[in-house]
C-alpha cells in the first residue's frame, strides 16, 4: 500500500474533522491578530473629492479617439510639476509624495472628471483636493484647447476613513488563520506514519473485540508487587521504600 493511496483525500478529511479545535484556534488567533493591526496599528486614510466639468473646444476632438487622448492628457496633467510643485511646497511635501495622494477619475462618455485626494488628516485631504483642483482648472486651458473649465463640486471634509475597512480585515484574518491551521493539520496527518488499531482491523477484515490500554513500566511493577504481597496496606508506599 503506497503512501498516496494510504492518505486519500477522504481519509485526510475524516481525520481533519476530528482535529477541529486547532483550526478554530487558528481562526480565533487570525481574528485577534488582525484586530490588533486594524484597530491599533493600521493608519487611517481619509479621502476628499471634487468634480470638474470641462467643455471641449474643438468639435473634432469629441470622437472616440480624441476623447481617449484627452482623458489621458487630463490624467497626465494633474500629476505634473506644473500643477503640484507649488502646492507641495506649501505643505512641505515633494511633488512625488503629493502625486501619490491624487487620483483623477475620468469617463470618455462624460465631460466631468472627479479628483480624489487621500491623506491621513481629513482636513488636509479636503484642502489639498481644493487647491489641486483650482490649480488644475487654471492650467488646463493653457495646455488643452477647451472652451470652459468649471468646478462643479468643491472639496468637503470627510471624517469617515476609507481605510482600514475593519470588517474586511477581520474576515481576512479569520480566513488566513483558519487556512494556516488547516494546512498544518493536513501536513501533520500526512506525515503521521503510525498505524491505528482501527485501520488494522478494517484492513485485515477482523472484528474488534476489545482494546488493551497502554501501561507504563511503573504501573506494571506496582501490579506485580501487589500480586506478590497481597493484603498489605499501602503496597505502593512499601514498594517505593524497598
Amino acid at each position: 500500500m503506497n503512501h498516496s493511496a494510504k492518505y486519500s483525500v477522504k481519509k485526510i478529511w475524516r481525520r481533519t474533522k476530528r482535529k477541529w479545535l486547532p483550526i478554530y484556534l487558528g481562526v480565533l488567533l487570525g481574528v485577534l491578530g488582525m484586530s490588533v493591526y486594524s484597530f491599533l496599528l493600521a493608519p487611517e486614510v481619509y479621502q476628499s473629492h471634487t468634480q470638474i466639468a470641462i467643455k471641449r473646444g474643438n468639435a473634432d476632438q469629441t470622437g472616440q479617439d480624441g476623447g481617449l487622448d484627452l482623458i489621458k492628457t487630463y490624467g497626465d496633467l494633474v500629476h505634473t510639476p506644473l500643477v503640484l510643485d507649488e502646492i507641495a511646497k506649501t505643505y512641505q511635501l515633494s511633488g512625488e509624495e503629493l502625486s501619490e495622494k491624487i487620483q483623477l477619475e475620468t469617463d470618455e462618455q462624460s465631460t466631468v472628471v472627479q479628483l480624489h485626494v487621500s491623506d491621513s488628516n481629513p482636513q488636509r485631504a479636503a484642502d489639498l483636493a481644493q487647491k489641486v483642483s483650482d490649480r488644475f482648472i487654471a492650467e488646463v486651458p493653457k495646455v488643452i484647447p477647451v472652451d470652459q473649465v468649471t468646478l462643479l463640486t468643491p472639496a468637503k471634509v470627510n471624517k469617515r476613513p476609507v481605510s482600514p475597512i475593519h470588517w474586511i480585515n477581520l474576515l481576512l484574518g479569520a480566513c488566513v488563520g483558519g487556512l494556516v491551521a488547516l494546512i498544518i493539520q493536513i501536513v501533520r496527518i500526512v506525515k503521521d506514519d503510525s498505524i491505528r488499531h482501527q485501520e488494522v482491523v478494517k484492513w485485515m477484515g477482523w472484528s474488534l473485540m476489545g482494546v488493551i490500554p497502554q501501561m507504563s513500566s511503573e504501573s506494571i511493577n506496582i501490579s506485580r508487587f501487589n500480586r506478590q504481597f497481597p493484603g498489605k496496606e499501602d503496597n505502593r508506599s512499601l514498594k517505593k521504600r524497598v
